[in-house]
């Protein structure tokens, strides 16, 4: 969403919040954060998180990997 970094930044938050907020809210590390009225922490993580469709019986990682990112498992 190229357009989103043209906005001020508290909109820009505010939006990635409403934009993903069903997705986070599955996500029991940032239900308290959803919360929050001063929620710039969850709105961050909205801008930057992208989701990822992996096919069943795929891995997205395995044993020994060198650590990069973080995943959350939403629906699996």
């Amino acid at each position: 969403m190229q357009f989103m970094e043209e906005l001020p930044e508290k909109l820009r938050l505010d939006l990635a919040v409403e934009i993903h907020q069903k997705m986070l809210s599955t996500v029991a590390f940032f239900i308290p954060h959803i919360k929050k009225e001063d929620n710039r922490f969850i709105g961050w993580v909205g801008t930057v998180i992208k989701p990822l469709k992996v096919r069943e019986e795929s891995f997205i990682t395995k044993e020994n990997d060198k650590i990069t990112e973080m995943y959350f498992l939403v629906k699996g």
